[in-house]
């Protein structure tokens, strides 16, 4: 049930914003990325060992699988990160940082395990920045629970994820969110706070960074001891080693500004500094 719930709130959101989202390498919503083109065997080829016939005079490919095609091409995955991003590696003067045309095409996640907690900046490769609608911001039902997705810009303004996800410029009004770990110093009530749901202590992947949905709200209180942090409004805690805090706000059409009364300098964060699992 909890997971169709996530499931639902992806797709609401991909379809307000008339986009995409990737759920387990399906895709939901219009806009929806395809990269079979870039994964798509190579055409042509001879006669080999499966027995089928190509054009004379081509070479046939080698290590054919049972189709008889060639195996698609294998793509590098972004390597993991080593510490904690400078969040402001994610700007570009007064805008959000926005990928190359060939870097958005050539974006590819593992969903291999791997524990990508805090002191790895939870995976996050890329200028990462978290997207929440107002929509779901502003939606005033008592058991709402705030969502987003985690998303990078691309130069005609749209967002784009590993895989060709994402989708074109939006004319759905949304703020974009880029986020540090949580510390004892930037976690604090009335923060404004990102994390993944209770049975994730950390992102499991590469990938699990775009598939499953972050929650967002105002931090009311903090459990060091349990390792909870616990969002205005809704009484199920998050885990601490999952939770980000934003640290910095963009809306189209406006200025990339710091939150919560920080300095430019203030907002970062230190890897020794984060809480792991």
């Amino acid at each position: 049930m909890r997971f169709a719930a996530k499931l639902g709130s992806i797709i609401v959101a991909a379809a307000l914003l008339g986009g995409c989202v990737k759920v387990n390498g399906k895709s939901y919503g219009l806009g929806a990325g395809d990269d079979s083109a870039s994964k798509s065997p190579a055409a042509g080829g001879g006669s080999g060992s499966s027995g089928s016939s190509g054009t004379p005079g081509q070479t046939a490919p080698t290590n054919r699988d049972e189709s008889g095609l060639p195996p698609a091409p294998k793509f590098d995955p972004d390597p993991y990160p080593t510490g904690v991003a400078d969040p402001w590696a994610g700007v570009d003067g007064d805008q959000p940082r926005k990928l190359s045309e060939n870097d958005a095409n050539h974006w590819y996640a593992s969903r291999d395990k791997h524990a990508c907690t805090a002191a790895i900046d939870h995976c996050f490769t890329r200028p990462l920045w978290l997207v929440e609608q107002d929509g779901s911001r502003d939606n005033d039902r008592a058991t709402w629970v705030r969502r987003g997705v985690a998303f990078a810009f691309t130069p005609d303004g749209g967002t784009v994820e590993p895989h060709h996800g994402g989708w074109g410029p939006s004319t759905v009004a949304y703020t974009a969110y880029r986020t540090v770990p949580a510390t004892r110093k930037n976690l604090v009530p009335g923060a404004t706070m990102w994390s993944l749901s209770f049975e994730f202590k950390h992102p499991e992947s590469q990938m699990s960074v775009f598939e499953n949905p972050w929650a967002i709200g105002v931090v009311d209180r903090v459990d060091w001891d349990m390792g909870f942090v616990y969002l205005k409004g809704q009484k199920d805690p998050y885990w601490i080693s999952a939770a980000r805090v934003a640290v910095l706000s963009w809306r189209p059409g406006g200025k990339v500004t710091i939150m919560g009364g920080g300095t430019r300098d203030s907002i970062k964060v230190a890897a020794s500094d984060v809480v792991l699992p």
